[in-house]
């Protein structure tokens, strides 16, 4: 290390020419620098959520997911489907297959969740949208 040092210091010019070069190879390379501040990724959950307020988390657990969840049966595309059910309110998240269209896969579900016809009375309408999105 001590020798490369030794002999830029001793040819100034060298250096300049090293230095020189390098920015140049960055101005080159800077168009082709890739930069997002958001990563694109494409939506693949769809989240129904129920507000049913008063109830505790049984209650929405056997009057708001299973009905979800047993409709969602029939949606094509679907790889998993998770319910929680908390005091007030139950979410249902139905992930999507690789290969699938979403807005289709968000139709059909949508679709299969309005079609419920049994909901309690207290219960609000369902909110269907993608996942993460407010």
């Amino acid at each position: 290390m001590k020798p490369l040092l030794r002999w830029f210091a001793s040819h100034p010019t060298a250096a300049n020419l090293l230095m020189v070069l390098l920015l140049f190879l960055g101005i080159i390379g800077y168009p082709k620098l890739l930069r997002q501040t958001f990563p694109d990724f494409d939506p693949s959950i769809v989240q129904v959520e129920v507000m049913y307020p008063g109830a505790s988390a049984e209650d929405v657990e056997e009057a708001i997911c299973q009905r979800i969840e047993d409709a969602l049966e029939a949606v094509a595309g679907k790889k998993e489907v998770v319910s929680e059910a908390r005091e007030g309110v139950g979410i249902v998240s139905v992930e999507m297959r690789d290969g699938w269209d979403f807005v289709t896969f968000m139709a059909e579900v949508s679709t299969e969740v309005d079609a419920i016809d049994d909901f309690p009375e207290d219960a609000e309408q369902p909110v269907i949208r993608e996942a993460n999105k407010t």
